[in-house]
């Protein structure tokens, strides 16, 4: 029986390393795929690994089609076309680099050493903004950070008094510990009131906004900037978005010389493609499902008596506060990996939030019924980190999703989107 069976692996081996066509293509590239996935893990940050870890294909076509193929001019027109089409910008730019290099190179272009900012609580922006200007001889940033209620809820009626006590050249805004809408007409009133610029990041939410489920923000705000591997699903990449011209020369010189423009055209092909099918319908029910499996597991984990921040979500992240559980974030990570299950890596790992993003775990097909059983099981493991009894269950319990809801679902998907 062993020889027979050593000829039928040879024979599939060879069967993959043959030119094919069609569906048999696609389907022994799915099981490539398949075999390369981390089939016993289920990831919970902000990008979907399995989709990053293809290259995307300049040409695809069946037999007996005619191949097009675009330069790079023709697809920087075509980018440019989607950009409007999509988010209204008149004007946008995109770089192979990530959304804290792009946000820095926005923030280099509109703000001089001194100036004062005002920045909603968001990790990512912080960082980046207390990084800006780090000199013996250069004045840092004046960073002003805005006002928590005890919901979690940006307090409006302190940031107004905030604001006009010391008005700031810029009011920053972004959503990586933000899991709610920003009430963007109150941000532009105030942005009005004092002649600030208003910036917004969307790199957890710029899918959302494509596919139509969130509100624009390029309608209040000044700059959008972003990033294209997070919820877009696009290759890696930086952005940023505007409606004036003028200010849109101003940013794109910073732009050139700190992210570069020279894009491989197999990257800005790939880009290319993800927004194309920004709003299809596949996508989109990507994007919706991603928002309902949050809102599950916030429901659970408030029935579970956990404090999740804000009380819900309105974004496909779903955040939890910690130190009622007596955990840091990295404490929280070393238990969630017991179970199988991958974080996303944050700057400072003492902080006392955890990040849930649901959208890699819409990919491989969780509903929100498979969400509710995997925030049971993430719930009683932080509830109970050392309890030998509860991770054995819990472990059982993601083995049970994970066999349920294997990577090659997603990996097929992201084939046929080429």
């Amino acid at each position: 029986m062993w020889p027979v069976v050593d000829h039928l692996g040879a024979l599939s081996m060879s069967l993959m390393a043959t030119p094919l066509h069609g569906f048999m293509q696609e389907l022994l590239c799915t099981v490539k795929i398949g075999w390369r996935a981390e089939r016993g893990r289920l990831n919970l940050g902000p990008s979907d690994s399995l989709a990053q870890r293809e290259l995307f294909s300049d040409v695809h076509c069946m037999p007996g089609q005619r191949v097009y193929r675009l330069g790079p001019e023709e697809t920087t027109r075509e980018l440019r076309a989607l950009a409007r089409h999509l988010f209204e910008a008149p004007f946008a730019s995109f770089a192979p680099c990530s959304g804290a290099q792009a946000n820095q190179a926005v923030f280099r272009a509109l703000l001089q050493p001194g100036d004062r900012v005002l920045c909603l609580p968001d990790a990512e922006l912080e960082s980046t903004l207390d990084t800006l200007y780090v000199s013996a001889t250069t004045p840092r940033l004046v960073r002003q950070r805005a006002v928590f209620q005890g919901n979690g809820l940006v307090d409006y009626q302190t940031l107004v008094d905030q604001v006009l006590a010391a008005p700031p050249r810029c009011i920053v805004a972004g959503y990586s510990n933000h899991t709610r809408l920003h009430d963007y007409r109150a941000l532009r009133d105030l942005a009005d009131r004092v002649g600030a610029l208003l910036i917004i990041d969307i790199s957890r939410i710029a899918g959302l906004v494509a596919a139509g489920l969130h509100p624009n923000p390029l309608g209040w705000a000044d700059v959008l900037t972003g990033a294209t591997h997070k919820s877009l699903q696009g290759p890696r990449g930086g952005f940023f978005m505007t409606r004036d011209e003028a200010l849109f020369g101003r940013l794109q010189a910073v732009f050139e010389q700190r992210c570069g423009v020279s894009m491989p055209q197999r990257v800005r092909l790939g880009l290319l493609r993800c927004l194309q099918q920004a709003r299809s319908p596949l996508q989109v029910a990507r994007q919706q499902m991603a928002l309902d499996n949050a809102r599950a597991m916030a429901e659970v984990f408030n029935k579970q008596m956990l404090q999740v921040f804000s009380g819900g979500t309105d974004t496909q992240t779903v955040m939890l506060e910690l130190t009622p559980l007596g955990l840091t974030n990295r404490q929280a990570q070393v238990a969630l990996g017991r179970l199988g299950i991958t974080l996303e890596r944050r700057l400072d790992l003492h902080n006392t939030h955890l990040v849930l993003n649901t959208l890699p775990a819409s990919m491989r097909g969780l509903d929100p019924q498979a969400c509710a059983r995997l925030a049971s099981a993430i719930g009683t493991t932080l509830q109970q980190p050392n309890d030998l009894k509860t991770v054995s269950l819990a472990i059982a319990s993601v083995d049970r999703l994970c066999a349920d809801h294997p990577p090659l679902l997603s990996a097929m998907d992201h084939i046929l989107l080429q």
